[in-house]
């Protein structure tokens, strides 16, 4: 980031985000970056390319975890998420564990290439 091209990478001040852990909401200010490419004007956070993090989602690895563990145990995504905030220190509403039994389930089935869409 400190060896960015300042030229392609314009800073345009920071924004706020969080991402749900096991331990909590962990709350940090990322910078905000435009690019032109072509035509196109394209806002990019560079941090958030470094650290890999998911934009569907911000919940740790660790906390993935405990969900897919948990879904299958309680057998609802309403009775996982009052197994989460009962055990740990945060909080997901049941359409988030959804969404993260869903994109685990995605990931599975791009790496096998077992159950693919026609």
């Amino acid at each position: 980031m400190k060896n960015r091209d300042k030229k392609k990478y314009i800073h345009k001040g920071f924004r706020e985000t969080s991402i749900n852990t096991v331990m909590g909401e962990i709350r940090y200010k990322r910078e905000i970056y435009e690019i032109t490419e072509g035509n196109i004007k394209k806002t990019v956070y560079l941090l958030d390319e470094q650290l890999q993090t998911q934009e569907d989602g911000k919940v740790s690895s660790n906390l993935v975890e405990k969900v897919i563990e948990m879904v299958p145990i309680t057998d609802s995504y309403r009775r996982t998420e009052k197994a989460i905030d009962e055990t740990t220190n945060t909080t997901l509403i049941h359409e988030k564990i959804r969404q993260v039994v869903l994109n685990v389930g995605d990931k599975i089935t791009s790496k096998d290439g077992i159950y693919q869409k026609d």
